[in-house]
């Protein structure tokens, strides 16, 4: 069986599961909303990029393309690829690498929030020299701010042009539901870094159990109804 077809059918069937913790994330973000005393930096952050990114976005591309190249670089450095060359410019980037990469460090540039992952690095490493307890409502208002850098920017890329790093990792669909995926992951581990007190991910993990009955049944009825009405079709023919 073709490697894209393998990974589109695991998509397929994955798209239950995926749906059953979407559903199990929601009531975090809507913690996120209701507890305005613990958040409101974080949310203050997505709002402001938001002003960001609508009002200077054709200045902010540069940004965007070296966190894209520099996920891809990090991945490939995490699975062993040596890399040949980076290169960032303000409109196009690529990454060139001694051997070739495989569909992680080809989609890592859309699961992974690169510049807000480094943040958390620079924060919670000046720990071990600094008091930065003072400083942790600033670190919570960046974190909220390149999120939303993350998602906006990956979603914007995701509603345009298929890109060559979908084809080259399976296929629009499979790279999909993939990234979906992984966004939800790293998201529910973010907000539980951030806000401790409000993300239970055992609960999450439960709720995503309870749920998957439900989808898988709801994906399963679709899938027959879908069928026989093809069926039917084809009959007629």
């Amino acid at each position: 069986m073709p490697p894209t077809l393998t990974k589109n059918i695991f998509s397929l069937a994955s798209l239950p599961l995926l749906a059953s913790f979407f559903l199990a994330f929601v009531p975090v973000l809507l913690a996120l909303v209701t507890n305005l005393k613990t958040t409101f930096y974080f949310l203050l952050g997505l709002f402001f990029y938001l002003l960001v990114h609508y009002k200077f976005a054709k200045k902010t591309g540069y940004f965007y393309i070296f966190s894209h190249e520099m996920s891809h670089a990090l991945s490939g450095l995490l699975h062993g690829i040596r890399i040949k060359k980076i290169s960032v410019k303000k409109n196009s980037g690529y990454v060139v690498f001694k051997g070739k990469p495989n569909y992680l460090t080809d989609l890592a540039p859309y699961f992974i929030p690169f510049y807000a992952l480094a943040a958390a690095l620079l924060y919670f490493s000046a720990g071990y020299f600094l008091e930065i307890s003072a400083y942790r409502s600033f670190f919570i208002f960046v974190e909220g701010f390149f999120i939303a850098f993350h998602v906006i920017n990956t979603a914007e890329i995701i509603a345009g042009p298929v890109q060559s790093d979908f084809r080259k990792a399976g296929g629009f669909f499979f790279s999909f539901v993939f990234t979906a995926a992984l966004n939800l992951l790293f998201m529910a581990l973010i907000l539980k870094m951030l806000f401790p007190g409000l993300v239970d991910l055992s609960a999450i993990t439960k709720k995503t159990g309870s749920n998957l009955s439900g989808t898988a049944g709801f994906s399963v009825r679709a899938f027959k109804r879908v069928y026989n009405t093809a069926k039917i079709y084809m009959d007629k023919q």
